[in-house]
């Protein structure tokens, strides 16, 4: 059995690669966002699903492992690089809600047009209907 300061460093190594990879997709989905390539939004919710259950894991790990509780691994650094990430996200969150609310305007004047164009379609009521001309006359 390794011992203590062993497991939590290797710990904390490990924690600190995972935190850099949710950093990496972090940056990846705002610079996919910022340029709009939106077509992989499935993927990507994914992506950020799979590495927040993995970021869950380690945290379990921390609260039910005495070992690594105990060991005075140095919390400072990785609680600055999760207030990062927490940030980032808030960036990412505003940016989202930003653009719904572009979108929501957008597609209500879509409606709007849409509404008005009915109205100037031809055969709606009688004033629309074709006229017969007879040769009779």
């Amino acid at each position: 059995m390794p011992p203590a300061d062993s497991k939590a460093q290797s710990f904390e190594n490990e924690f600190l690669f995972v935190l850099a990879d949710f950093a990496a997709i972090q940056e990846r989905h705002e610079r996919d966002f910022d340029t709009g390539k939106l077509r992989d939004i499935p993927r990507q919710r994914q992506e950020r699903e799979m590495m927040l259950g993995r970021l869950k894991q380690y945290f379990e790990m921390i609260q039910t492992d005495s070992e690594i509780c105990n060991n005075k691994i140095s919390r400072n650094d990785i609680l600055k690089k999760i207030r990062m990430l927490l940030d980032k996200e808030e960036v990412l969150c505003k940016k989202v809600t930003q653009r719904q609310s572009l979108l929501k305007g957008k597609l209500n004047s879509i409606r709007r047009g849409r509404a008005t164009l009915s109205g100037y379609k031809s055969g709606c009521g009688k004033a629309g209907m074709p006229r017969v001309v007879s040769r009779k006359t």
